[in-house]
Order: C-alpha cells, then structure tokens, then sequence
C-alpha cells in the first residue's frame, strides 16, 4: 500500500498512483510529435495537440450572444 489515498473509482485509484507514486523512469510517457510537450496522461495530450491543430488560440474563444 502507497498511501492513504481512498476512492469508489478505480481509474481514480490508477490516476493517482500514476500522478503520486510511480517512479519518473517507469512512467508511459506520450510525446507531442511538434514539441518538446509530453504527459502520464493521453487525454492530456490530445488537449494539447489542439494548440498545434487549431489556428486561434482555444482558450480565448468569445461567446456570441444572440
């Protein structure tokens, strides 16, 4: 046992044994194919990837109101 660390959720359970406990050299990394970006996660990659992908920055898009 790790921790102290409790959840209903398993891939919670996964995420945080991911994030806390694992060594840094046996960490799946995924590698952003333009930079030098990579992350444990590859859900975070794909949020990166839309900075290469999306001409306007995708944080600062505007709401019309109608």
């Amino acid at each position: 046992m790790y921790c102290s660390y409790g959840t209903k959720w398993k891939i919670e359970l996964k995420n945080h044994i991911m994030r806390k406990h694992r060594n840094f050299e046996d960490i799946k990394w995924f590698q952003c194919e333009h930079c030098s970006y990579k992350s444990k996660f590859k859900a975070y990659l794909g949020k990166h990837m839309l900075k290469h992908t999306n001409p306007e920055d995708h944080r600062n898009i505007q709401i019309l109101k109608m």
